[in-house]
């Protein structure tokens, strides 16, 4: 967790959170996000995108236009989270273009009456509590099984304390 305050701003909304998770992946791999919000009747989860690129908008995405964004966006997918009654963000073959600060929130529209007791319809965002960055890059993740498949090193020590050594046939 972070010791400052995140601001997003949309739409003349604020939201502010308190963490940032980062994820980081390699370039071709696909990654989940998770949504914190809750969809209800007349209230749709909205996935924003702010850009690690200057000079780039907001990207939207919009669980309500669904399939027309899926075409517009092949690499963006909603999965419908049934534990939480959201839609998780999948993004398939991450690349660069990808990078950036990633939340979700609801859009619900409402009609109220103003004060001349005209109808008047009025869109309401929230924001959720998680921001997820992505960044991208040559990561390699050792662990004990690969570092002695790939460089035929082992581990030795007391349980508590281990120890990364060159295998002895290749002393």
């Amino acid at each position: 967790m972070l010791p400052w305050k995140f601001i997003n701003h949309h739409r003349d909304h604020f939201a502010i959170s308190t963490s940032v998770e980062e994820k980081r992946t390699r370039p071709g791999e696909n990654i989940l996000l998770h949504c914190d919000c809750k969809q209800l009747p007349g209230v749709y989860i909205v996935w924003y995108k702010n850009s690690s690129h200057e000079d780039t908008p907001t990207l939207v995405l919009n669980v309500k236009s669904g399939f027309d964004m899926e075409k517009k966006f092949p690499r963006f997918k909603f999965l419908k989270n049934f534990t939480f009654d959201s839609y998780d963000l999948l993004i398939v073959h991450v690349n660069n273009a990808d990078e950036g600060l990633y939340y979700c929130g609801t859009e619900e529209t409402k009609v109220e009456m103003d004060e001349n007791k005209n109808r008047v319809r009025k869109t309401v965002y929230q924001f959720g509590n998680i921001i997820t960055k992505i960044k991208l890059g040559k990561y390699f993740f050792l662990t004990p099984q690969t570092a002695n498949s790939f460089f035929n090193f082992y581990i030795s020590g007391a349980d508590d304390c281990q120890t990364w050594r060159k295998h002895p046939s290749l002393l």
